[in-house]
């Protein structure tokens, strides 16, 4: 914000880079930016379209011109166009390529709005599923480096929240256990756990709050046994 004025407008912002708009796989992160932008600044209800432009009014020679709060549902002509050109350029300038999806800086910014929720929202819930799914179906592949494999999910992880989706650490963390345990030996299984947790002793795993025995109990039950033997669980408790 320019200054704590009720009446003042906002800067012309610049997202950081990965919020600015580049298409489908970044769309949440800008609306979720641009809309906090708006409401924050006050403007929120010309974004929406709830302050349309008021009609020019015939004013007296001697009338005195009053300046409205920012948010006001009765700004004038004037203090509307400004208004709503400075949030409208705050969308453009943060548009990568705005003319390919058909934004111009003509456009009010009620225009601007649905014109991109027109082009993404429609296909957001779709692609939402599908990186979600991505994320799902990433297995681990028997001979594969470790931090490669991590490195690949982390990236699936962020370009699924990056759509919009809620994809948390513990989530990731169940999934693979359950799913790629079938995939790895008894042995495997313990140094993935501890790589992931920055450690190669499972004696010592907390795992982000997780204890050894809770990590053994995700596990399928075929490998609890065994790993809860290999690892004396039951004298884990004392370090």
């Amino acid at each position: 914000m320019s200054s704590s004025n009720a009446n003042a407008l906002p800067n012309l912002i610049f997202f950081p880079e990965d919020r600015q708009l580049v298409g489908l796989n970044n769309w949440a992160v800008f609306r979720d930016h641009v809309k906090s932008v708006a409401r924050s600044s006050g403007l929120d209800k010309y974004l929406d379209g709830t302050i349309s432009a008021p009609a020019a009014a015939p004013t007296a020679a001697n009338a005195t011109f009053v300046v409205t709060p920012i948010n006001s549902r009765n700004p004038t002509v004037e203090e509307w166009e400004l208004r709503d050109a400075r949030l409208a350029g705050i969308i453009y300038q943060n548009i990568k390529d705005p003319r390919s999806i058909g934004v111009t800086q003509d456009m009010t910014s009620h225009v601007m709005w649905t014109t991109l929720t027109g082009e993404y929202e429609n296909t957001s819930a779709a692609a939402q599923a599908l990186a979600k799914e991505r994320v799902q179906q990433c297995k681990y592949v028997p001979g594969t480096p470790f931090e490669e494999y991590f490195k690949n999910l982390e990236g699936l992880r962020k370009a699924a929240n990056d759509m919009g989706c809620n994809v948390m650490d513990t989530e990731i963390r169940a999934r693979f256990l359950t799913i790629n345990a079938h995939n790895c030996t008894v042995t495997a299984v313990g140094l993935v756990v501890g790589l992931w947790a920055g450690q190669f002793n499972m004696k010592n795993l907390l795992l982000r709050g997780h204890s050894c025995l809770e990590v053994i109990l995700v596990l399928p039950s075929k490998h609890r046994g065994h790993l809860a033997r290999k690892y004396s669980l039951g004298r884990d408790r004392g370090g």
